[in-house]
C-alpha cells in the first residue's frame, strides 16, 4: 500500500453541483481479503505530473482524464457551444508537499460528451492573470488565497470550490472568453481526453463513470420522489374535495328535515 493519507470530498451530490446541472473517488475496492472494504488510493505527486497534459496555458502538476469512454475520440468543442463545467470534488494529495486539486467536469450538452480536468488553485490563479492581461476591460473574481490558518480545512476547501465555481461559470458565459485559446486549453477543449495511457488513469476514469451513473441514479430518485409528493398532494386534494361534497350533501339533506 502507498504511503501517507489523502482526504477528498464528493460534491456531486451538494448543492454546487446541481446549481450548475450538474470526482475521481478515493475509494476502490480492496484486492485482497478485505470483505470488499473501501481501501484509500492515492495519486501520488509523482503520477500527478507524469499525467499531466502539456501546453502553453501551465507547467504545474495537473492532469485530465476523460469519462466518455477509452474507445471513443471526442471532436473538439464548438467555440460557440454553452458548456457546464460543474466543479464535483476535490483531493488533498501528501506527498512530498500537500496540496489540493479540484475536479472539474466539462459537459457538452449539444454532443453528451464528458470529460474530467483536475486542477490546482495555482492554475486557476496563472488562468486569471493571464486573462486580465488578455482582456482587461473584463472582472473576473476568483477566490483570493488564504495566507492564514488550515487550507485543508473542509470548510474552507467548500468555500473556495463556490468561488472557484462562480469563476468557471463567469468564464463560460462571456463568448469571448468561450472562444480564448487560453480557456481552451484550460478545459481541454480542443483535444478533449478519449484514452488513458495508465493503470492509474484507467481506474479513475471507470471509477468516474460510476459516479456518473450514481449522480443519473441521484437524479432519478429526486424526480421519483417528487412524483411520490405529487401523487400524495393529488390524493389529499381528491380526499377534500370528497369531504366538501359529503358536507354540501349533508347542508342539502338538513334544510328538507327541518321543513318536513
Amino acid at each position: 500500500m502507498l504511503s501517507g493519507a489523502r482526504s477528498h470530498r464528493d460534491l456531486t451530490q451538494s448543492s454546487y453541483a446541481s446549481s450548475s446541472h450538474h470526482h475521481i473517488d478515493v475509494l476502490c475496492s480492496s484486492g485482497g481479503g478485505g470483505g470488499g472494504v473501501p481501501s484509500q488510493r492515492r495519486m501520488s505527486e509523482g503520477n500527478y505530473k507524469r499525467n499531466q497534459r502539456t501546453n502553453s496555458m501551465s507547467t504545474s502538476e495537473m492532469t485530465s482524464s476523460s469519462i466518455s469512454g477509452l474507445g471513443h475520440t471526442v471532436p473538439p468543442v464548438d467555440p460557440n457551444s454553452i458548456l457546464r463545467i460543474p466543479i464535483i470534488g476535490y483531493e488533498v494529495m501528501e506527498e512530498r508537499a500537500r496540496f489540493t486539486v479540484y475536479k472539474l467536469r466539462v459537459e457538452n450538452p449539444h454532443t453528451n460528451d464528458c470529460w474530467l480536468v483536475l486542477r490546482r488553485y495555482t492554475d486557476f490563479v496563472r488562468l486569471n492573470t493571464k486573462l486580465k492581461q488578455s482582456f482587461p476591460h473584463l472582472t473576473l473574481n476568483l477566490p483570493r488565497k488564504k495566507i492564514f490558518g488550515d487550507n485543508f480545512n473542509s470548510v474552507f476547501l467548500d468555500n473556495r470550490i463556490q468561488g472557484l465555481q462562480m469563476f468557471v461559470n463567469s468564464i463560460m458565459s462571456k463568448e469571448e472568453l468561450r472562444k480564448c485559446q487560453l480557456v481552451r486549453e484550460f478545459f481541454c477543449l480542443d483535444e478533449p481526453p478519449s484514452y488513458s495511457e495508465s493503470m492509474e488513469e484507467c481506474r479513475a476514469i471507470f471509477e468516474a463513470q460510476e459516479e456518473t451513473i450514481a449522480h443519473l441514479k441521484m437524479q432519478i430518485n429526486n424526480k421519483n420522489d417528487l412524483i411520490l409528493q405529487l401523487q400524495q398532494k393529488l390524493r389529499d386534494v381528491h380526499q377534500e374535495k370528497e369531504q366538501l361534497k359529503d358536507m354540501l350533501s349533508t347542508l342539502n339533506i338538513n334544510p328538507t328535515n327541518g321543513n318536513a
